[in-house]
């Protein structure tokens, strides 16, 4: 997320367009092996590591015991926030930079077409 923060946000269809199935596998290696201070590839490779990451891990963002209740209060920013609060800290983490990270994305969205909708519908399955 941190190399999205700073590298992408200009990128035009950032999550929209495939990244190279070879800077994937780089990507995901080097990821596996160290705490990189760049990472390999294009900004779309590296979105799609993200998402594919996001996939992978054995409980989502939003924990299955939470994950009805958030549902339910999703018109209601107090009740959202405090669904968030109960989240054990490491998720509460996670979801809070990539909530910043997509708000910060969202304001070069005339530059970059990416839309709320289109990030919502993206990142709701992954969240």
């Amino acid at each position: 997320v941190d190399h999205l923060f700073k590298n992408a946000c200009h990128q035009e269809d950032l999550f929209q367009t495939p990244g190279m199935q070879d800077e994937l596998q780089d990507i995901i290696e080097c990821l596996d092996t160290s705490i990189p201070e760049s990472i390999p590839g294009s900004n779309h490779s590296v979105a799609e590591a993200l998402l594919i990451f996001l996939e992978a891990l054995p409980e989502p963002v939003i924990c299955y015991e939470l994950y009805q209740r958030c549902l339910d209060c999703s018109q209601d920013s107090r009740l959202c926030r405090q669904v968030i609060s109960q989240l054990p800290r490491s998720h509460r983490n996670v979801f809070r930079y990539v909530m910043a990270f997509l708000r910060e994305l969202l304001k070069y969205s005339e530059g970059n077409n990416v839309s709320a909708n289109m990030l919502a519908n993206l990142f709701a399955s992954l969240l």
